[in-house]
């Protein structure tokens, strides 16, 4: 994502997309010691904030990218977001087509962050 090239240095850097949809970035993330109406909890601040992929990629590292599974619904968002980036598509329009309609799934929320590309 070469508009956060200025966050990615060092071992952020070598986050690729595999981490990001394994759960494994090694950046903090804290959804579960306080509840999602809680301004502290980091979903909830990264869906309020302005840019919420900078939110995610500005959390410190806790450990090496692919080291440990830490469960981490930010970085899917940010890998949503690639999609979109890259697709031109929103995840809503790709994950219909290869995703939901031919596993013939229907209904469901999902919830937008405050950016798009």
């Amino acid at each position: 994502m070469p508009d956060y090239e200025q966050i990615l240095v060092g071992e952020k850097a070598d986050i690729t997309l595999e981490h990001l949809l394994c759960m494994s970035s090694g950046l903090y993330w804290d959804e579960w010691s306080a509840s999602y109406e809680d301004p502290t909890n980091d979903v909830a601040a990264m869906f309020r904030d302005d840019d919420p992929i900078e939110y995610f990629l500005s959390k410190p590292m806790t450990n090496s990218p692919g080291d440990e599974f830490h469960y981490n619904s930010g970085g899917t968002n940010v890998l949503g977001a690639v999609i979109e980036k890259e697709t031109g598509m929103s995840l809503l329009d790709f994950a219909n087509e290869y995703l939901f309609d031919p596993l013939n799934v229907q209904g469901g929320f999902w919830e937008k962050m405050a950016i798009s590309f």
